[in-house]
């Protein structure tokens, strides 16, 4: 899967369910994504949309994704360039 901006973050946590545990252990402002009222919002929401919420920048959080996928040996990774 590739991210982008726009790439809606419940398609990410279908991909990668996995994520929604290890996410707040990176940063506690993902804390939020086991929250049952938050999940209702991530449904619309993008990348983008969460890193403007959580004063962060887009590319950062892509970053922390493609880091924490490729660590956890994720099949569904990119692969090394």
């Amino acid at each position: 899967m590739k991210f982008t901006a726009q790439t809606k973050v419940n398609d990410i946590l279908q991909q990668f369910p996995w994520l929604s545990d290890e996410l707040p252990k990176v940063d506690s402002r993902f804390e939020i994504i086991n929250n049952p009222l938050a999940r209702a919002f991530l449904g619309s929401a993008t990348l983008q949309t969460v890193a403007d919420k959580a004063g962060m920048d887009s590319a950062e959080i892509i970053r922390m994704l493609e880091q924490l996928i490729k660590d956890h040996g994720d099949p569904g990774a990119k692969p090394k360039k």
